[in-house]
């Protein structure tokens, strides 16, 4: 699955993997599937730009939406684009099962689906679904390599997208970064894998592949270009001026519900309720519910935020690769300058191989 090369197209260059031949891209450049930030112009912003883009049906909360907004992206872009689909009701209030999603995914022809969340059984349905339906590609994202393998075998999966813990969201309890992540994958997996984590640079990109993977899946900084219309432009100074220090994770005093985030105001008083509250083990002695830290978790209190373009509102994503966002631009200049450091990088390893009678 960690198989590439460099190709010249139009005189630039280019990498081709498995991911960019799976997915019908020019680069292995997969834009994340942000609850928050998944709309057209974001989507088919990367999709120009040769990456693949991704709306989020969370993002759209309803099957109509979703419908209106995958009409919308392709009146932006001839090129290929991929839905989300998160399966995580019990804090978005969508259904169970999301039937009437798939529906609307399979109905438009979406050749490309990320899927995420939910037990076994319920993932095997909806694979099982989306492909009768005529999806083509089905990208599943995992917190653990146990768990992709476990994909890999019993899921039917098409490609893994594998998370560090210094992924912004829910980076899961495995508390491992993604280097370790790349190296165990690249032991186990079959199929083609995407690294997801704290990528911000080209030669993060070269690494990745060198390390196995077929591409890069990248969140923080694509919420920092133009077109992420979503956020307005306190959030991107937010990001521009975060540091190495940025992010902060809460949640971890809940199973499953840690998650990387913008160190803001309502961050820094949901680790305080948390910690005063006694973490884990106050939640196991009754000190500490996830009531008590409701009023600055739930979604609404961030799409209020987002709507007043209040960056201290609400807790939203971002990981760690904020540190290395400098200033706000287009998608396309972000993909050309990691394909340009790529490339760069590249020829800088090569440099650094000699031969034995050169020493």
């Amino acid at each position: 699955p960690g198989a590439w090369r460099w190709c010249s197209c139009g005189g630039a260059m280019a990498i081709q993997t498995a991911a960019t031949a799976m997915l019908g891209i020019k680069h292995p450049i997969v834009c994340g599937g942000m609850t928050a930030t998944g709309s057209a112009e974001l989507a088919a912003g990367v999709s120009e730009a040769g990456g693949l883009g991704m709306l989020t049906s969370l993002h759209c909360r309803t099957p109509g939406n979703l419908h209106a907004e995958i009409a919308r992206c392709r009146s932006m872009t001839k090129k290929p684009f991929g839905v989300n689909l998160t399966i995580m009701g019990e804090k978005r209030g969508e259904p169970e099962y999301p039937d009437e999603f798939v529906q609307v995914i399979t109905a438009n022809h979406i050749r490309i689906v990320e899927t995420c969340g939910a037990s076994h059984p319920l993932m095997i349905k909806l694979h099982a679904q989306l492909k009768r339906g005529g999806v083509e590609v089905i990208i599943h994202k995992c917190v653990k390599v146990s768990q992709a393998k476990r994909a890999q075998e019993k899921l039917g999966v098409d490609m893994i997208s594998l998370m560090g813990y210094d992924s912004g969201g829910l980076p899961g309890e495995g508390d491992m970064g993604i280097f370790v992540q790349a190296a165990l994958a690249q032991k186990v997996l079959k199929i083609p894998f995407l690294l997801s984590g704290g990528v911000g640079t080209g030669q993060q990109l070269t690494a990745a592949l060198a390390l196995g993977a077929a591409g890069v899946q990248i969140g923080t900084a694509f919420n920092a270009t133009r077109e992420c219309v979503k956020f307005g432009s306190s959030y991107k100074r937010a990001m521009v001026e975060a540091g190495a220090n940025g992010t902060v994770v809460v949640g971890k005093s809940f199973p499953g519900g840690a998650s990387r985030v913008i160190r803001n105001r309502d961050a820094v008083e949901m680790m305080r309720i948390e910690s005063e509250g006694g973490g884990r083990a106050g939640l196991k002695a009754g000190t500490l519910t996830f009531a008590d830290v409701a009023h600055v978790a739930k979604f609404e209190r961030l799409r209020e935020g987002m709507a007043a373009n209040d960056a201290e509102q609400g807790i939203w994503n971002c990981g760690q690769s904020v540190a290395l966002v400098d200033k706000v631009v287009t998608c396309q200049e972000f993909i050309d300058r990691l394909m340009r450091e790529a490339h760069a990088g590249m020829a800088d390893v090569r440099g650094r191989f000699v031969a034995h009678s050169k020493l």
